[in-house]
C-alpha cells in the first residue's frame, strides 16, 4: 500500500485528534472519487486537497482502493468518529461492490437521522434507486414508521419513493 494511504488511514485513528481525523477521512474520500471517476486531470482537486502536492500526485491502485474501502468500514464501525463524514466517503467509490455493506450499515444507523440520510444520498449516487428501492424500503420501514428520521424521510419521499410505497 502506498505510505501517503497508510498515512492518512493513521490519521482517521487518532480517536483524541478530531481535526486530523476529519481531514484524512476527507482527503480519503476525495482520492477515492478522484480515482474512481478518473479525474486525475482535474486541477480543482489540488485545492480540494489542502493544496497538498504529495496527494495531488498520488495515483491510486486497485488494491489502494481496495484497502480504503475495507478500512471506512472498519472506521464507521469500530472507531465510529465522524460516522457522516465515512458515509460520505462511501458515496465516493463508485465502481466499488459495497451494495452490501451498505444495507448492513443502514440496519446498524437506521435511528441515526444523520448518518441514514448520508448513507442514503451514498447509496442514491451510486446505484440505481428504483433496483435498491425494495431492499431499502425492508430495512427502513419500521424505523420511519416509530422514529422521527425527518431528514432520511424527506430523502426517501425525493429519492426513493418509499413513503408512498404499496406492495400490491
Amino acid at each position: 500500500m502506498n505510505t501517503k494511504i497508510q498515512e492518512l488511514i493513521e490519521e482517521a485513528k487518532l480517536i483524541n485528534d478530531h481535526k486530523a481525523i476529519m481531514s484524512a477521512l476527507t482527503n480519503l474520500g476525495l482520492l477515492m472519487e478522484r480515482h474512481t471517476q478518473d479525474r486525475y486531470s482535474d486541477e480543482d482537486y489540488l485545492i480540494l486537497l489542502g493544496n497538498d502536492e504529495d496527494l495531488f500526485k498520488l495515483r491510486l491502485s486497485e488494491a489502494d482502493t481496495t484497502e480504503i474501502v475495507h478500512f471506512l468500514f472498519y472506521h464507521i464501525i469500530n472507531i465510529n468518529v465522524y460516522p457522516v463524514t465515512v458515509a460520505w466517503c462511501f458515496g465516493k467509490c463508485y465502481g466499488c461492490d459495497i451494495y452490501s455493506g451498505i444495507k448492513q450499515l443502514l440496519k446498524l444507523y437506521k435511528d441515526n437521522d444523520d448518518v441514514c440520510e448520508q448513507l442514503l444520498f451514498s447509496l442514491n449516487g451510486l446505484y440505481d434507486p428504483r433496483e435498491t428501492f425494495k431492499d431499502v424500503a425492508k430495512i427502513l420501514e419500521d424505523s420511519i414508521k416509530s422514529i422521527p428520521l425527518p431528514r432520511t424521510n424527506e430523502v426517501l419521499k425525493e429519492n426513493f419513493d418509499l413513503l408512498n410505497y404499496d406492495e400490491d
